[in-house]
């Protein structure tokens, strides 16, 4: 069989490709189809379980745990706590990366220390343009195999007001991730006063899952708007706390 994407050739029709990792059909080597692009759901054989991230903090809300080559976007108002959520998120996985966009590095150092959370096993990337971090997500998941989340706080504070050019960036963060299929990105997007994605429509279509913080009083509650890849707007429900998000019973 070949992929339509990689074009790797393997034995049989498995439905994933072994190269890429694409869920894309795959057809067979000098077969010929019935039609450009048309496919029988007979042929595609049995599909490898979804590899998922367990977190043990959001897996409710997305279905599970978060899914290696996939995007995911955070939406929550200053202040709500998307960092305290985050940096668990990236201390329980082989391997962070947190692209700080909006403050200094120390500012999740002193978080971690707050929350009692060790950073040995997450890398920061300090950058404030938009190809230097491209290329700076490229260069780190081409040279890391383990399993990496990349979080990126935040596409807002890169673009402000240019929706088309957050959009655009979210889009080029989900061809890497799925060029790399052992990483999972998340990216940070600022909500608006009626806690919505700030305009962000395009990159909302260009996710596979958005996730939307919000707050009443110490309560904070994490729900999935959309979801390709798991049930939406199930809640997750925290109370924050001196020492960081305490999960309570949904």
């Amino acid at each position: 069989m070949k992929c339509s994407i990689c074009k790797t050739v393997f034995p049989d029709d498995v439905g994933r490709c072994p190269g890429c990792g694409s869920w894309v059909p795959v057809k067979g080597e000098g077969d010929e189809q019935e039609g450009k692009g048309i496919y029988s759901f007979s042929k595609i054989g049995n599909l490898p379980p979804i590899e998922r991230y367990k977190t043990n903090l959001i897996d409710e809300s997305v279905g599970g745990g978060l899914v290696f080559g996939c995007t995911y976007a955070l939406a929550g108002v200053p202040g709500v706590g998307k960092s305290t959520l985050l940096i668990p998120l990236l201390c329980g996985i082989a391997r962070g990366l947190y692209v700080s966009i909006e403050e200094h590095p120390t500012m999740l150092v002193h978080r971690a220390n707050r929350l009692k959370l060790s950073l040995d096993k997450v890398d920061v990337c300090y950058k404030l343009d938009d190809v230097e971090v491209l290329d700076s997500i490229t260069q780190y998941l081409e040279k890391s195999k383990e399993k990496t989340l990349v979080v990126i706080d935040s596409v807002s504070s890169l673009y402000g007001q240019d929706w088309v050019g957050a959009a655009d960036f979210i889009t080029e963060i989900r061809n890497i991730v799925r060029q790399h299929r052992h990483s999972i990105a998340l990216c940070v997007i600022h909500a608006n006063k009626n806690e919505d994605m700030a305009g962000l429509q395009q990159a909302q279509h260009d996710t596979d899952c958005n996730l939307l913080f919000t707050v009443k009083g110490d309560i904070r509650t994490l729900e999935a708007t959309k979801n390709r890849i798991g049930p939406a707007f199930v809640k997750t429900i925290f109370r924050m706390t001196k020492c960081g998000l305490e999960k309570l019973n949904n």
